[in-house]
């Protein structure tokens, strides 16, 4: 299976690391357990989809979550731990809105850790991938919602 641009990008990054300290731990630590969440909200809206384009292009957005954690979970000593999820809801509507709350606020979160890092260091820029990838999901899920909202009002 051929790997995501970000996915690519990600490990790339990883590959350059030279010193995997405690530091790097922990940052592979928060961009876990950081995913985790992402992912079980968007798999929450997955479940939900209404239509099967949606569908589709969700199924791609969890993917592209799934290999970061991949690529990440060696890393973290004692390795994820999968968030406790609430159960499924049934509204697509309220599961696209939560989705897209948690992606946001992830990015927000994270924006904060790469502004921590030393410009150009490798921690920063593994850090700022994962935010890059949480804009263009938080983007694709507003994108979703504006599209209902415009079809909803027609």
């Amino acid at each position: 299976m051929n790997r995501t641009e970000s996915a690519l990008k990600l490990q790339q990054i990883i590959d350059e690391v030279e010193n995997r300290d405690a530091s790097f731990q922990a940052v592979c630590a928060v961009l876990v357990q950081v995913l985790l969440r992402v992912l079980a909200a968007e798999t929450t809206v997955l479940s939900s989809a209404i239509s099967l384009t949606h569908k589709n292009k969700l199924d791609g957005m969890c993917r592209e979550v799934r290999e970061l954690i991949d690529i990440l979970a060696p890393f973290v000593p004692g390795g994820p731990h999968m968030p406790i999820r609430p159960a499924s809801e049934s509204s697509w509507w309220y599961s696209l809105s939560e989705a897209t709350h948690v992606v946001e606020e992830s990015a927000e979160q994270l924006s904060a850790v790469v502004a921590k890092q030393e410009k150009r260091a490798k921690l920063r820029n593994m850090a700022a991938r994962v935010v890059s990838l949480l804009r263009d999901h938080y983007n694709n899920l507003l994108a979703e919602s504006q599209s209902w909202l415009d079809d909803f009002s027609d």
